[in-house]
């Protein structure tokens, strides 16, 4: 009779996953959570279960429960990289920069040419105010994206570092040096919208006015739902009684 439960157990556990993964998918996170718990109770050493049972509890912002999962995850698999990485972001979260570094350096031990791990450093270190270290860590990035195959990942995680990077340029008053990082960007993914607004405040404040409202036109064709961002933006006061602006028709 045991043989016959512990059987019928054991074909009932992927249903279980395979439900909690598609609310998870669907971001369905507390429901998610109920079939993840079920599953444990069956198996509870699945170290992708408790993986996936801390990413819906840190997509709910409960990131103190995550880390307690992702502890479990880590003590069943110690190479579970991705667990150290969303663990060091729980922790980032949390403020806890000391700690979370700690969780990168982890990373950096198991796999260390996986670029997420220097993009999110760098994140940290810019928090903290920590900018020079924060470009080492972008450039970090950009180094080991060029040397690893291009998948989907490496180029979003290239691109949102030429964000950052551009984006401190344009904080240090380097506008020439923030267009180019765009220009860069722009050569991996010629559809994102912060590209354009961010381009059009280098250009506007260069009092290069033609080439801003062009890069405006073009961010409101990627996101038309941008345009209470512009008429806000203060840097763009000096364009809106130019009769190139008046035609986008923002108002």
């Amino acid at each position: 009779m045991k043989k016959i439960i512990l059987l019928f157990l054991e074909k009932i556990f992927p249903n279980y996953l395979k439900k909690g993964d598609d609310c998870l998918r669907e971001k369905q996170y507390i429901k998610a959570i109920g079939f993840y718990e079920k599953a444990s109770k069956i198996k509870p050493k699945s170290s992708v279960l408790y993986y996936n049972w801390a990413t819906c509890l840190y997509a709910l912002g409960r990131y103190k429960e995550a880390i307690k999962q992702f502890e479990i995850v880590v003590n069943l698999d110690p190479n579970f990289l991705d667990a150290y990485l969303n663990w060091g972001l729980a922790l980032q979260n949390l403020n806890l920069a000391d700690e979370s570094i700690f969780m990168y350096q982890k990373c950096t031990q198991i796999n260390p040419n996986d670029p997420r791990i220097y993009f999110n450093w760098g994140l940290l270190l810019e928090k903290t105010n920590k900018i020079q270290d924060s470009i080492e860590m972008y450039n970090k990035v950009l180094e080991i994206s060029s040397q690893i195959n291009k998948t989907d990942q490496i180029i979003r995680i290239k691109v949102l570092s030429l964000n950052q990077l551009a984006l401190l340029d344009l904080k240090n008053n380097n506008y020439k040096g923030s267009i180019n990082r765009y220009k860069e960007l722009l050569k991996l993914d010629n559809n994102f919208p912060p590209a354009f607004f961010n381009i059009a405040v280098a250009f506007t404040k260069l009092n290069m006015n033609g080439n801003a409202i062009k890069s405006l036109k073009k961010f409101i064709s990627l996101n038309p739902d941008g345009v209470h961002q512009i008429l806000t933006e203060p840097v763009f006061s000096s364009l809106k009684q130019l009769p190139e602006f008046k035609n986008l028709k923002l108002i």
